[in-house]
């Protein structure tokens, strides 16, 4: 038996006030999964599950959309979310890596740990999906990585009917709110949120869109969709053969990226030799196989022609190469606009 959190679904089909100091018990099934409850839904330790959703991602004119399927097992001191996203389209990793994982405290926000950070947008969305679990009907606040902001939103949502389950639509409670200053502050004009719920409770849908202005000029909008596909209980030994398969992958996984020296990916490519073929036949083979031809090519790159280190001795004394990017105000900055002068370059990101 597991203790639910009722109370929101309850006050939609007017029986929480004969209920509201009753303690609801329900026994557990398919349908009532720690995926689609926050945290605080349960008493105990929260199910082995699993759950597949489809994305749709805008960023203005740019589109994205992709598949990701949530793994969620035991880890110390709460939670961990295993997630594989694939565009179904070209077969690409929208998250940069063929895995990832995301830690989920007993309190707190959601914790991303193994994630590109160059590639944000599934952990973003799963930041939103946990959030959106436990929103609630008046005032209250909507997760910003939802649009790609990194704070709280103030929110008004309304109760909507709908044929079966229930319904949210939320929109920003101010008139505007400042994301960034500066010369061309950052200013989002209008957030409209929508989630959709089962009988029971559970999470079904949610899609946010938010437009922007930048130094008072439109900017860009953002735009989030997530569709629940399927959800699942998984064996506990099954659940215990992904946890294993996630620890085995993860040291390999965090050097699939570019920039990385060729002693580190030597090391990586040898642990997964030597334990290949132990977890190809098991629940995240795939990923193991696709990892396998990942590292070759991350191999290649990082041995030619030389490892990092060694590149960035060859450059000294050379003139740096040109880019262009925003500053802090919206305008274009080239780095040889300051030929002559002297230049400190601050390289930071997530950790």
């Amino acid at each position: 038996m597991k203790h639910l959190r009722v109370d929101s679904w309850l006050s939609r089909s007017g029986v929480l006030a004969s209920l509201r100091s009753a303690t609801i018990l329900t026994v557990l099934g398919a349908s009532f999964l720690f995926l689609i409850f926050p945290t605080t839904c349960w008493s105990e330790e929260p199910p082995v599950a699993t759950a597949t959703w489809e994305v749709r991602e805008l960023k203005g004119e740019d589109e994205s959309k992709y598949t990701v399927t949530i793994y969620q097992v035991e880890a110390p001191g709460g939670t961990r979310w295993i997630w594989r996203a694939i565009d179904p389209e070209n077969g690409t990793y929208p998250g940069g890596f063929p895995i990832g994982s995301v830690r989920l405290q007993k309190r707190g926000k959601p914790r991303p740990e193994l994630f590109d950070p160059l590639s944000p947008g599934v952990t973003q969305a799963l930041i939103a999906i946990h959030a959106a679990v436990a929103a609630q009907e008046g005032d209250g606040w909507a997760d910003g990585s939802a649009v790609g902001i990194r704070r709280n939103l103030p929110v008004k949502r309304r109760d909507v009917a709908v044929e079966t389950g229930f319904s949210l639509k939320g929109s920003l409670s101010v008139e505007k709110l400042e994301i960034r200053g500066g010369k061309k502050p950052l200013v989002l004009t209008s957030l409209e949120e929508e989630l959709h719920y089962d009988e029971k409770g559970g999470l079904t849908e949610a899609h946010w869109v938010a437009t922007m202005t930048r130094g008072g000029e439109a900017y860009p909008g953002r735009e989030l969709h997530l569709v629940r596909k399927e959800v699942a209980l998984l064996e506990e030994e099954e659940g215990k053969e992904v946890q294993r398969g996630f620890e085995f992958l993860k040291p390999v996984v965090s050097v699939l990226r570019k920039g990385m020296s060729l002693v580190a990916v030597e090391m990586a490519e040898e642990r997964f030799n030597k334990e290949r073929k132990e977890f190809a036949k098991g629940p995240l083979g795939e990923v193991v196989k696709d990892v396998e031809g990942m590292l070759k090519e991350i191999r290649e790159m990082a041995s030619q022609p030389l490892d990092p280190d060694e590149r960035a001795k060859k450059l000294l004394g050379k003139a740096a190469p040109d880019f262009t990017l925003e500053d802090l105000d919206g305008d274009e900055v080239k780095l040889s606009d300051y030929l002559g002068k002297t230049v400190m370059l601050a390289f930071w990101g997530y950790s």
